[in-house]
């Protein structure tokens, strides 16, 4: 017995990946379709299991056996989340669409204030979660990390860490014509929607179920990839260590020249090769660190592998091929 049914286009797309969140699953829908179904609007729910491990499939499946206003897609691994909100986004046929975690550590309440924010004419809206919910560790972190990657890419990136994103489907589509395989769909859509975006303020709870996978290394890991995705300033930053390393060697020649002069150079000579070959090395390993970041993207584009491989999707109007 189908507990939903619609004929008309979905006006509102949520897109929700799901990783190893079976337990998430049954109480993510009992909150989000009381919410959807009070905008009176047509709505599909695309979940995106990404290589998930658990039982999650199974429950997915049954959601949408139970209510064609759900579909899925299921990789056949785990390709990351940014690859999954990628292939929920190309699936979407909404005017609108919500991103969302399975985790419902920012509940489906939020989305009606956010469609609302988005009809005043924003292009995408960004939910930045209560600052008093993360660790002062944190906070200097996401501070940190904004300043580095305003200074490095020309603009800031809005202070939301989240995972609630609304969007307007032009945008989405413009999101489409990308085909980043090492996508950070953050920076994508701030670099689209420059100074047409907003934040809203959402509620967040703590995670009932299951544990956060978006850790530190994550965070680490998309910082690099939205530096190096949208600005090419870190490989002139490897020429001006060098310029740097070049001055600091002439002045220890220098030094070494007045040490010998003096007649006390053998005294400090170890010291001076250790302190030497130390700082040339560090400045190497870095330069080659960011070319070797840039290099590997290059070598991502041209093996021209797809970025997910689909291996089912669930959708009774719609079909696409893996």
């Amino acid at each position: 017995m189908e507990q939903g049914s619609q004929t008309q286009t979905p006006a509102l797309s949520v897109v929700i990946p799901v990783y190893n969140e079976e337990q998430c699953l049954s109480p993510l829908r009992e909150e989000l379709l009381p919410v959807l179904e009070r905008q009176e609007t047509p709505f599909e729910i695309i979940f995106v299991d990404d290589g998930s491990t658990d039982g999650s499939w199974s429950v997915i499946r049954r959601f949408c056996e139970e209510d064609e206003r759900m579909c899925a897609i299921r990789f056949i691994r785990n390709f990351g989340q940014q690859m999954a909100l990628t292939a929920g986004l190309r699936h979407a046929k909404g005017k609108e669409v919500i991103l969302m975690d399975a985790d419902l550590e920012v509940p489906p309440e939020n989305i009606p204030p956010a469609l609302d924010k988005l009809r005043e004419g924003y292009d995408i809206v960004f939910g930045m979660r209560p600052r008093e919910g993360r660790s002062w560790r944190m906070r200097v972190l996401a501070r940190l990390a904004r300043r580095i990657t305003h200074q490095l890419t020309g603009f800031q990136l809005p202070d939301s860490n989240s995972g609630f994103v609304a969007l307007r489907a032009s945008l989405v589509q413009t999101v489409s014509h990308y085909n980043e395989l090492t996508g950070y769909l953050k920076g994508l859509f701030a670099w689209l929607a420059f100074g047409r975006h907003a934040c809203l303020p959402v509620t967040a709870r703590r995670r009932v179920h299951g544990r956060n996978k978006f850790d530190i290394r994550a965070r680490f890991k998309h910082l690099v990839l939205f530096i190096t995705g949208f600005s090419a300033k870190p490989l002139y930053l490897s020429l001006i260590a060098a310029a740097i390393a070049g001055g600091v060697s002439l002045g220890l020649l220098a030094v070494a020249v007045i040490l010998w002069a003096q007649g006390g150079w053998m005294a400090g000579e170890q010291v001076f090769y250790l302190a030497l070959l130390t700082g040339v090395g560090s400045l190497q390993l870095f330069a080659l660190g960011i070319l070797g970041e840039y290099v590997g993207r290059i070598y991502l584009e041209v093996r021209k592998h797809p970025p997910y491989v689909i291996a089912e999707i669930l959708d009774r109007e719609a079909e696409e091929t893996p």
